[in-house]
């Protein structure tokens, strides 16, 4: 009788102090699974903005979608930053309602497996790509960046003559504007061409009823051209050769003058050629690759110790440093949701108890990003503004992330309340009911 009863409290005892096990064979089953939805899930993103791009390339520009390939390659590449980890939010968004949905998360906690152990495989999948993102971010989507609004304008231009009739063309090669009324092969009619001063990206060209009343303050020079023809570029050249033929200049006088009288002064020509730049060398943080922003940084922080205190120019100056000092850590912080997307997805999926396997995914593809690109957009109107700190603010949105992933790990490893007022509703509930068929 004594041993039976040794024997019962042993048992009892196992089952109360039950053995955190670790299974590679688990692990090995999450990342592939992870892999697998990461890679259907990337492939129809690339597809989707791929065919987005195309649509609004075709019909602005009248375009096949051959000839548009070469630039599409560009911008798909760009878009890898962000992509790669939504690519893994989708799948671990998948992968924690299937398993639910399964009942194998029930299977491994009977078999003594913690939800932080089914964690492990997705921080490894996860770590992963956020080095590999990082790497990325750092040398390759800077110049997919700059190449695609170089190759755009200037692939544009070179396929111009080819793109038979149309209206209202707009090219943005920085800092000039050109707006095109009509087009009918190499021959166009109603130019319109401006200077845009600084990084002004808001002002656009007018039509040419309204090309007088432009404001000069604006455009300090603009050109009005009844037709022109655009010549052909050759593979050596980075300019495009445009003639002009009845040109009209606007000039403001503070370009000729001492600034002390504000009138528009005009040219008149019968016919005017002038090579517009095609690639644009003013490059923003995010053009930089690794080698451009290290050189930047520090001759950019050279620049604002040199400018007077509190002058407008050294407001600029510090403006342009702390962005150029956040780009590397914005970097970072995009390749770290590679790593906190899959991450908090999954932990969301465990904590919602339900057998529906699409209900996960549709909560933390909803939550995750919502938390992160909120601290995104907070973030980049803190830097434009300059107040930032460079080293802590672009980690804004992973740490958000990471306080509710460690409030869902710290409630999974609490486990169900059996006293907890959901319980009690629940029990009540039932209890009513029972009585209530029992009469």
């Amino acid at each position: 009788m004594e041993t039976l009863e040794a024997t019962a409290a042993t048992a009892a005892g196992n089952v109360t102090r039950r053995r955190v096990r670790f299974s590679r064979e688990m692990s090995l089953y999450l990342a592939r699974g992870l892999l697998v939805y990461g890679f259907v899930a990337f492939f129809i993103l690339e597809v989707v903005w791929g065919t987005i791009l195309t649509v609004r390339a075709t019909e602005k520009y009248n375009l096949d979608f051959l000839i548009i390939l070469p630039v599409l390659l560009w911008t798909l590449g760009e878009s890898l930053s962000y992509t790669i980890p939504i690519s893994l939010l989708f799948a671990s968004g998948l992968l924690a309602g299937r398993i639910r949905a399964d009942r194998e998360l029930l299977a491994c906690q009977s078999f003594g497996i913690s939800p932080a152990q089914l964690l492990m495989a997705i921080a490894f999948i996860g770590g992963l790509f956020t080095v590999i993102s990082y790497e990325v971010n750092q040398r390759w989507v800077p110049n997919f960046r700059d190449q695609t609004r170089n190759n755009m304008r200037s692939f544009m231009m070179d396929q111009l003559p080819h793109l038979g009739e149309g209206f209202n063309l707009t090219f943005r090669m920085r800092p000039y504007i050109l707006w095109i009324h009509h087009h009918d092969g190499p021959r166009l009619e109603g130019i319109f061409l401006t200077i845009v001063p600084g990084r002004n990206e808001e002002s656009s060209p007018v039509s040419m009823d309204v090309f007088e009343s432009v404001d000069t303050a604006t455009y300090p020079f603009y050109l009005f051209a009844e037709r022109a023809y655009i010549g052909r570029r050759h593979e050596n050249e980075t300019d495009y050769k445009i003639r002009f033929e009845g040109v009209t200049i606007f000039v403001n006088d503070e370009l000729v003058a001492d600034g002390s009288a504000r009138f528009i002064q005009r040219g008149y020509m019968s016919s005017w050629e002038w090579s517009i730049p095609v690639a644009s060398s003013d490059r923003g943080p995010k053009e930089l690759d690794r080698g451009a922003l290290a050189e930047a940084i520090p001759r950019s922080k050279a620049a604002w110790d040199r400018a007077e205190p509190g002058s407008d120019k050294a407001r600029i100056l510090r403006r342009n440093y702390l962005r150029l000092a956040s780009e590397t850590h914005r970097r970072w912080a995009v390749a770290l949701t590679c790593l906190m997307f899959p991450l908090t997805a999954f932990a969301i999926g465990l904590a919602i108890n339900t057998m529906n396997r699409l209900l996960p995914f549709f909560v933390s593809c909803t939550a995750v990003p919502a938390i992160f690109f909120f601290a995104e957009v907070w973030t980049k109107s803190q830097t434009k503004k300059g107040d930032v700190i460079p080293w802590a603010t672009p980690y804004l949105g992973n740490a958000l992330l990471l306080v509710l992933l460690i409030f869902l790990m710290w409630k999974l490893a609490q486990g169900p309340k059996e006293s907890s007022w959901w319980n009690r509703g629940k029990a009540a509930i039932e209890c009513w009911r029972r009585r209530r068929n029992s009469s």
